[in-house]
């Protein structure tokens, strides 16, 4: 017997990865576009703070 109630968020916060290196930053900014398309995608907001 399951107890817990499993909810669906929602918003989520995401942390980027700040200041890059040149040729470094790419990659971390499509891995975060990717991830907020993806809860977007199931009407979850989405806060993105790149510090």
């Amino acid at each position: 017997m399951n107890k817990y109630r499993i909810s669906t968020p929602m918003t989520v916060l995401f942390l980027g990865s700040g200041g890059q290196k040149i040729g470094q930053a790419g990659e971390f900014d499509y891995a975060g576009y990717q991830a907020i398309r993806a809860f977007s995608a199931r009407k979850i907001k989405t806060v993105l703070v790149n510090p």
